[in-house]
């Protein structure tokens, strides 16, 4: 049922050109594979300052201020009224980003960046219930300040060429899945929880073939000077995953365990002894997200004749791993 509704949202998607780029940003255009198979244009705008500037070769550059912002169409949030998945009044989006970021002339060359975000928007109806207009589907998502090392040549700051984002967890259950691209939105539609996926590349091209590729230009470029003092990369926090669940609380089958993420963006996985799989998070910081485990037959069956003390286990690249051990009934 989900799969035909997804469908019918995006069969009522026309192909349209891009909105102009944002005084201060360069856009980016993209061809993005929805959901249905289908490539539409999206333009990916990217913003930066990257600091100090000039600076000699071999010297730490920040780049700052950075974010990323898109407009989905118009017309999404028409299709989503006309199949009852969006309502009138206020609708809430829930939607994770993944964006590669390059520097070809720096030995870091890409960095990944996961962010997290909520968009609105405001339907209007007549007085028959029939849909009238909307709110932009717009939203500006800061990135987390990066340290890269300068080569002996300008840095250019771009989105990176498609093929560049690791797995990320944006199956249908939460599994990780492959983009192609190298900008990727994983978007919960309406209050019924619809999925939606749109996998970006710069490149052109749209309908069922495979779009030609494209290299994005520096939306940011730092000078080399050989006369200036080098300068050391300031240190970058590094990301703190907090295990928030005190109480294992067991529906069935089913036990969830709520984590959150400070200082820089989390990746990792969350494993309960007992249960029939570890399950993978990514976290912008400050976010926060509740697990739902499934426990094995055997874990279950044990349960019913007493309970048990259970290993909750956090990891996250480059955060330290959390464990705790709790009492499950």
């Amino acid at each position: 049922m989900r799969w035909k509704l997804i469908a019918a949202l995006l069969a009522s998607l026309v192909l349209i050109p891009s909105s102009p780029a944002l005084a201060g940003t360069l856009t980016t255009q993209n061809s993005c594979k929805w959901s249905d198979g289908v490539w539409r244009h999206l333009a990916v705008d990217l913003t930066g300052a990257g600091t100090p500037s000039p600076v000699a070769p071999g010297s730490g550059v920040t780049l700052t201020a950075a974010s990323v912002h898109v407009r989905l169409p118009d017309y999404l949030a028409q299709a989503g009224h006309g199949l009852g998945i969006l309502k009138a009044g206020d609708n809430e989006i829930q939607a994770k980003a993944w964006v590669a970021i390059a520097a070809p002339a720096t030995p870091q060359g890409v960095q990944v960046f996961a962010l997290e975000t909520v968009v609105h928007t405001t339907i209007t109806e007549d007085a028959t219930g029939v849909y009238e207009s909307s709110t932009p589907i717009d939203v500006t998502v800061p990135i987390p300040d990066s340290a890269w090392t300068a080569g002996a040549t300008p840095v250019g700051f771009t989105q990176a060429a498609a093929g560049t984002l690791p797995p990320v967890p944006a199956g249908s259950t939460g599994g990780l899945i492959q983009p192609a691209g190298s900008a990727f939105i994983s978007a919960m539609i309406g209050s019924g929880g619809l999925k939606l996926n749109i996998d970006c590349q710069p490149g052109t091209g749209e309908g069922m073939s495979a779009p030609t590729p494209a290299a994005a230009g520096p939306f940011e470029t730092v000078g080399i000077d050989p006369g200036v003092p080098v300068v050391t990369p300031p240190a970058l926090r590094s990301p703190v995953v907090v295990l928030r669940t005190t109480k294992l609380v067991r529906s069935g089958k089913r036990v969830s365990v709520a984590i959150a993420c400070a200082d820089a963006p989390c990746k990792g996985t969350v494993s309960v002894t007992g249960a029939a799989r570890k399950l993978p998070y990514s976290l912008a910081a400050g976010a926060r997200k509740t697990l739902k485990f499934t426990l094995t037959n055997r874990t279950v069956k044990a349960l019913k004749k007493q309970s048990r003390v259970v290993t909750v286990r956090v990891t996250g690249d480059g955060a330290k791993t959390v464990s705790k051990k709790l009492r499950l009934k």
